[in-house]
């Protein structure tokens, strides 16, 4: 048993966030879309947020929720739709009264080292392009892991 008094956590920081951020943006340019990318730590708080010109105010907290699911669990918002919440009225209907999260696909862990340091969450389009630009900002903040030697 450990006797220790303080753990610590590995968070995302602001650098790592923008990564992710700038990676997504540049991938909704690509698909000529607009969104809003939000990127949190392990506790839920965020990071940074970047919304494009089109969007409105809403998606701010849509991707938000997004990234708050994913960063605090450790997994994708899809991935838990597709697992549990499609199996399960009870679950959903508890998990979905939480006005922290927003379970629509467009939420991913950001992960380094094998362990979860924040989440990226994506909103502005239908949900099929928040995915797509979600992954671009989780392949965003890797590359950058990488090139820093965190991988």
């Amino acid at each position: 048993m450990d006797d220790a008094l303080v753990m610590r956590q590995d968070r995302v920081t602001y650098r790592g966030a923008m990564a992710a951020i700038e990676a997504g943006i540049a991938r909704a340019v690509e698909l000529g879309l607009e969104a809003t990318i939000s990127v949190v730590d392990v506790a839920g708080g965020i990071v940074a947020v970047a919304r494009m010109d089109g969007p409105g105010a809403s998606t701010v907290n849509a991707a938000t929720g997004k990234a708050t699911y994913s960063g605090t669990r450790g997994r994708s918002t899809e991935d838990f739709i597709e697992s549990r919440l499609k199996h399960d009225d009870v679950l959903f209907r508890a998990v979905t009264q939480n006005p922290t999260t927003f379970l629509v696909p467009g939420g991913y862990p950001l992960m380094a080292g094998g362990r979860c340091v924040g989440g990226v969450g994506v909103s502005g389009g239908k949900y099929q392009d928040d995915v797509k630009i979600a992954e671009a900002a989780v392949a965003g903040f890797e590359a950058a892991l990488a090139a820093a030697g965190e991988a």
